[in-house]
């Protein structure tokens, strides 16, 4: 008697799971999964709601010029503007006080996980009709459609919840929306590539995933062909490619035509140039680059105003709170990137590394993968059977060793994580039985829950540890005398300026990151020659983060019950 028909098997009694209508149980596991995703989301979200990191603050600055109509400020080379579009409308919609924009900014991406979600929905549900297409058993009994379903959320979830997180303020939550519709059109078109409409929406969406981050304006060249290879590589499927690419450039072209004449030159985002210069030449500060190494001729740098110690000065002719990261691409240009063997083999390695902590993330889907193959191991059939989902795979594959020559993180790679994933366990999922694999996936769903129910407990204690620590440190200058539009220095700051954003103020010198030691152990007369370097900026006073212990001397004071402490400058009225 085979093992899919043994009446002892624990799979074939009774049991309240096998007893269920196919749909009634994925109508189960989609509202289970939909209030898991809103509870546990919301609750890392809440949990890190007055955390910015410096990315968000530019989003912010960029947002708020477009709302008060500075175009020249607002178009930007080094941001892509769906994001701050996205932040514009919030803020216009809700008028957020300063102690409030910080969190409305950490709800826009949960709102983004939720649209996420959908679009996850989306792709999936074509997702299962390629398999079908391929032989899959999707529908067979034992209730496989729900637990493919139970498969889909729970990578998602893992993915976005895991390796993502909505810690960061960066637009990477909206890169998986754009992701699953992509891929979820692109097998639309594989399935009937007969329908020319889909092309025109599909070049429409690609245009959207550029706006909301450049790397996929050539990353769309790939998907453009998939699709032609996908829809059957003539030319009449061509032609339908060529459609899509038309709809891509009417979505983006009007923003390269104004980032082209914003840089006199033609240009689509200078993130990834100055990103390769920046992590394989190295430069060890971006934000101070002076064009040290042979790395290329500043056209325009921040400029240096004194030697020893170093600090810098870069009040004009750029906007926002802190200028150097608010378009990194103006203090940047003339930057050469260079072919460096010994760089590239170092961010390979480094990249390999991070690769690595992602697969321990999410060891639990690796492990029932593996399970899968060893059961039965037919690797041959495993291979052929991961080859037939290439359209799938592919672009997020391209994707990931694009990112790997030059820097990866989590959020840059999470959109792209699921569909290897889903390929990965729909050519293991062909070769046990069913029973087996019911198994196998439950296993990893519970250690999968094991995982979230840690982390959803120590997110659900953070919340109430939380302190706006940037929104005390602006009042605590506002009180002091500092108005909105002033100026103001910083030592040592790692570009953690929302504090300034919220106060009015802007940020206009530095003395930067490496050089404070020479500030703190050197004498009173070195220390006023800084003091009045910043001053001849029109600073009227230098902000600091956790000054060594012991280095704070008379002139100095705390701002509110904050790390930050604040000195006033020579010539202001305060002193």
């Amino acid at each position: 008697m085979s093992r899919d028909n043994e009446p002892s098997d624990f799979w074939s009694s009774p049991h309240w799971f096998n007893s269920l209508d196919p749909g009634r149980a994925t109508i189960l596991i989609r509202v289970f999964f939909w209030s898991c995703t809103a509870v546990v989301g919301f609750v890392q979200s809440w949990s890190v709601r007055f955390v910015i990191n410096p990315d968000g603050n530019s989003y912010l600055d960029i947002a708020s010029a477009y709302l008060r109509g500075d175009y020249h400020n607002a178009v930007n080379a080094y941001w892509s503007p769906m994001f701050s579009w996205l932040i514009a409308m919030v803020l216009h919609i809700f008028h957020p006080s300063p102690f409030w924009e910080t969190p409305l900014l950490h709800l826009v991406n949960f709102a983004g996980l939720l649209v996420a979600l959908r679009c996850f929905e989306f792709f999936f549900v074509t997702f299962l009709e390629f398999l079908q297409r391929s032989g899959q058993p999707v529908t067979e009994p034992l209730l496989s459609l729900p637990v493919w379903w139970l498969l889909g959320y729970a990578i998602f979830f893992s993915t976005a919840l895991q390796v993502l997180s909505l810690e960061p303020t960066n637009p990477d939550t909206w890169v998986c929306v754009v992701s699953y519709l992509a891929l979820g059109i692109l097998l639309r078109i594989v399935l009937q590539p007969q329908k020319w409409v889909r092309y025109a929406i599909f070049g429409v969406v690609l245009g959207l995933g550029y706006l909301t981050k450049c790397f996929y304006f050539p990353l769309s060249l790939v998907f453009l062909f998939t699709a032609w290879l996908g829809g059957g590589a003539s030319v009449r499927n061509l032609a339908r490619v060529a459609l899509a690419a038309l709809f891509f450039a009417l979505v983006a072209g009007p923003f390269v035509f104004a980032l082209s004449r914003s840089k006199h030159r033609l240009t689509y985002g200078d993130v990834g140039g100055i990103a390769y210069a920046m992590f394989v030449d190295p430069i060890p500060q971006p934000v101070s680059w002076q064009g040290e190494d042979h790395t290329g001729t500043p056209l325009h740098p921040v400029r240096q105003i004194l030697t020893s110690p170093r600090v810098m000065e870069f009040a004009i002719p750029i906007a926002g709170t802190y200028p150097p990261t608010y378009d990194l691409s103006y203090w940047m240009e003339g930057v050469k990137a260079h072919f460096n063997v010994r760089g590239q083999v170092r961010i390979l390695r480094q990249s390999f590394g991070t690769f690595f902590l992602i697969f321990l993330t999410q060891i639990e889907f690796a492990l029932g993968v593996l399970a899968l193959l060893f059961y039965q191991p037919r690797w041959r059939g495993f291979v052929t059977s991961l080859a037939s989902f290439w359209p799938i795979w592919l672009p997020a594959t391209i994707a990931c060793v694009a990112y790997s020559f030059v820097l990866v993180e989590n959020r840059y790679v999470a959109p792209f994580l699921p569909f290897i994933w889903l390929s990965v366990f729909a050519a293991a999922l062909s070769l046990p039985s069913r029973h087996v694999r019911l198994a196998v996936i439950l296993a990893t769903l519970s250690i999968m829950g094991i995982k979230v129910a840690k982390y959803f407990v120590s997110d659900l204690i953070a919340i109430g540890h939380q302190e706006n620590v940037d929104w005390q440190v602006s009042k605590s200058l506002r009180d002091w005398g500092l108005k909105p539009g002033d100026r103001v220095a910083v030592i040592a700051a790692s570009a953690e300026a929302h504090w300034a954003r919220l106060a009015g103020v802007k940020i206009v010198t530095e003395l930067p990151l490496g050089q404070e030691g020479i500030f703190w152990e050197g004498d009173s007369a070195l220390q006023d020659r800084v003091f009045a370097a910043f001053a001849s900026t029109g600073s009227r006073v230098v902000v600091v983060k956790g000054p060594p212990l012991g280095s704070i001397r008379n002139g100095w004071f705390r701002l509110g019950n904050t790390p930050y402490c604040a000195h006033t400058l020579p010539g202001d009225p305060q002193e």
